[in-house]
């Protein structure tokens, strides 16, 4: 799908965020994950004001997004609470945004993020 197409999609869906110096592209899960699909931000605190505009998106319990490790956008989800849950290698498979992956994006580093909105209330035994 092209750009335009899934900006467009988005949009309808109610999953695009758009403000000055910055752009946002999420999903929000049947299990209540929002997946940021696509960022960008190209004003100081842009990031932060999206990311506050995801925090109040209804039904949301946890936000969720995947960075190359080597980046420097690591530190902003770092700084804003999310925690590092797992660092992942990128697949010699098809992208669904720019087609298949390079030689050279196939086996780097992906940090995946996660930011906790709602705890999970744990189940009691109901034992006396």
């Amino acid at each position: 799908m092209a750009l335009m197409e899934r900006l467009i999609k988005a949009r309808d869906n109610g999953e695009l965020i758009l403000i000055d110096g910055g752009m946002c592209v999420f999903h929000l899960r049947r299990d209540r994950q929002l997946t940021i699909t696509e960022i960008v931000s190209t004003r100081k605190g842009a990031g932060s004001e999206m990311l506050d505009k995801l925090k109040k998106v209804e039904g949301a319990h946890s936000i969720f997004a995947k960075c190359p490790a080597g980046w420097k956008s690591n530190k902003f989800y770092e700084k804003q609470g999310f925690e590092l849950e797992k660092t992942e290698e990128q697949p010699a498979k098809k992208n669904q945004n720019q087609g298949f992956f390079s030689q050279e994006e196939v086996g780097k580093k992906i940090n995946c993020w996660r930011l906790t909105l709602v705890k999970k209330k744990r189940a009691s035994l109901g034992l006396i």
